[in-house]
Parts: C-alpha cells; structure tokens; sequence
C-alpha cells in the first residue's frame, strides 16, 4: 500500500517538474522579444557613448586652446607692465621740467 502511495507522488512529482520546466521555457522564449529591445537600446547607448566621446575631446581641444590663449594674454600683460612704468618715468620727467619751467617763468615776473 505505501509503495503505490510512493509511486503516484513520484509520479506526481516528475509530472509537475516536467510541466514547471516547459512553463519557465516558454517564459524564457517569450523573452526573446524583449532581448530584441535590449539589443536596440544597446545600439543606441552606443551611439550616444561615441557622441559623448566627441563631445569630451573637442571639449578639451577648447580648454586647452583657452590656456594657451590665457598664457598669450598673461604674457602681453606682463610685458605691457614695463612699458606702463617707461610712461609713467616719461610723464614724470615732463611734470618736473613744467613745473620747473613755472618756476622759472614766474621768478622772470
């Protein structure tokens, strides 16, 4: 008696577990659909990584031509420094011969 009770639930089993095998497959073929997006939305991520990737180095191209622009300015503004003070000595030379020349123009009267 225990042994056909044995029998039915091993068959029961096996029958469940070839019924649960052939449900998870057809799940995991009706995923194939899916993957098929999966793959577009890849391609497109692909796409826009490349673009992204463009972007980047030219972005750097410019920040690099800033700094070299900078550098140039910076220079220029450095050198233009000591032609300020050659100008500033000049115009001091002329303040002081002007007022000498007052000077000299108002002992006269």
């Amino acid at each position: 008696m225990y042994e056909k009770i044995k029998k039915k639930i091993i068959i029961i089993l096996l029958f469940s577990i070839i019924c649960f095998s052939s449900c998870a497959s057809r799940r995991f073929y009706d995923n194939r659909v899916g993957a098929d997006a999966v793959r577009d939305n890849i391609a497109e991520l692909e796409e826009k990584q490349c673009e992204t990737a463009i972007t980047n180095s030219e972005i750097g191209n410019r920040i690099e031509r800033s700094q070299e622009l900078t550098d140039d300015i910076k220079e220029e503004l450095e050198n233009g420094k000591g032609d300020i003070t050659e100008f500033e000595k000049i115009l001091q030379r002329i303040r002081k011969r002007n007022e000498s020349g007052t000077a000299k123009a108002e002992s006269r009267n």
